[in-house]
């Protein structure tokens, strides 16, 4: 509801904000971006917090902050703390979802890890589902403030089932990753018995994640963090005015609600597809055909509505768009091994701060060219080069396929 479900909230919130405070779609856009870069900041923090508190008291907190944030949102006309009370809304979704949902799936998963992330991730785009009718019943039946404060005591409520029902590991149930024997894991791979591999890639990663500044020495840090960043910037644009995008191509308000619900319903699938894909091959190979799949989604939402291209919109981004949200963690874990994992998602995911120029550059698009076309054109470059890093990589390079 927070971590991705604030994307598709604006889809319903940024036309009645516009009306009633008279803010344009490029100053709500830059909130958007604002509030984007401190979650993203937010990702590094919470992954480097994750070793110091208990991950479920981390998850609580970020509810209570969550709610709060959304009940502020809800009762000031003032755009700064508008903007305050979204980016602190925002980035409490890293807490109780996000990066600390993610670290702790890694704690109970390996073999499954790919699915189990996809399950934990289609939250995300099923929030993109549901959250726009039900923000719609609650603008019609109480108005815009009222909305928001609805959604925050929600959200609030949620803190107590993350308290009493998470358990960062397994061992506190007296149980193993996968519910399997620990002599069925591979042991060289997943590092479960605390032992560090003397293979020569395992010395390297131990090397590059010694420190931020080692991480990024080595060109795969660059391929992986910066052209993963590039491709979420793209992705993120799109699909935080989709609603809008689908109004500009000639479809009524509702039908348009419609067809972005259901790109984020195929967004939810592709959470969970991906993740069976990326189990069944490997994450290096699923993250080169989402990328390519969100280039040929987005190259239809240039083209004037017909069966085929609504096909393509919302089957075909759908499906991969949601990918991007599963991939990043799994393929991570694939590269470094767990030894490493924490370290190199901390460090890779401060080039994600970058998703937040995909926010800006849509909404300023529209108020500047009024419309999302050159936006969109400028989306399918950065991609071209987002799939360009992604194909440097090679799976060579992955720890779990070298051992």
């Amino acid at each position: 509801m927070l971590f991705g479900g604030m994307v598709y909230l604006m889809n319903v919130f940024i036309e009645p904000l516009s009306v009633l405070h008279g803010w344009s779609r490029a100053s709500i856009s830059v909130s958007m971006g604002l509030a984007s870069m401190l979650c993203s900041a937010t990702m590094f923090i919470s992954i480097a917090l994750a070793a110091y508190f208990k991950l479920r008291t981390l998850a609580t907190f970020g509810a209570l902050l969550g709610g709060i944030s959304l009940i502020g949102m809800g009762s000031t006309s003032n755009f700064i703390f508008f903007t305050i009370c979204f980016s602190l809304a925002w980035s409490s979704g890293q807490l109780c979802g996000g990066a600390i949902s993610n670290i702790l799936v890694s704690n109970w998963f390996v073999y499954y890890r790919g699915r189990a992330l996809g399950i934990v991730n289609m939250g995300t785009s099923l929030s993109g589902a549901v959250l726009p009718f039900l923000c719609l019943i609650l603008l019609d039946s109480f108005g815009l403030h009222m909305a928001y404060i609805i959604l925050g005591l929600i959200m609030i409520s949620f803190a107590p089932i993350c308290y009493f029902v998470i358990r960062d590991e397994p061992k506190e149930l007296a149980m193993n990753p996968d519910n399997v024997e620990i002599d069925l894991l591979t042991k060289d791979i997943v590092s479960i018995d605390g032992e560090i591999s003397e293979h020569p890639l395992c010395q390297e990663r131990k090397e590059a994640t010694s420190s931020f500044l080692n991480f990024y020495k080595y060109k795969l840090s660059w391929y992986l963090s910066l052209g993963y960043s590039l491709g979420l910037l793209s992705v993120a644009g799109v699909i935080s005015q989709l609603k809008p995008r689908f109004v500009e191509m000639g479809l009524d308000p509702h039908t348009a609600m419609l067809l972005m619900s259901l790109t984020a319903l195929f967004g939810a699938c592709g959470k969970y597809f991906w993740g069976y894909v990326s189990d069944k091959t490997n994450p290096i190979f699923v993250i080169r055909v989402i990328l390519l799949g969100n280039i040929i989604g987005i190259a239809f939402l240039l083209l004037p509505i017909s069966f085929i291209s609504l096909f393509f919109i919302v089957c075909v981004f759908g499906l991969c768009m949601g990918g991007m949200w599963t991939i990043f963690t799994a393929l991570i874990y694939y590269i470094y091994g767990k030894e490493y994992f924490k370290k190199a998602y901390q460090y890779a995911s401060v080039m994600i701060v970058l998703k937040s120029i995909g926010y800006i550059l849509t909404g300023f698009a529209f108020t500047y060219f009024d419309s999302y076309t050159i936006a969109y054109i400028f989306f399918i470059f950065i991609l071209m080069i987002s799939s360009t890093c992604m194909f440097l990589i090679k799976k060579s390079d992955a720890i779990e396929c070298a051992l």
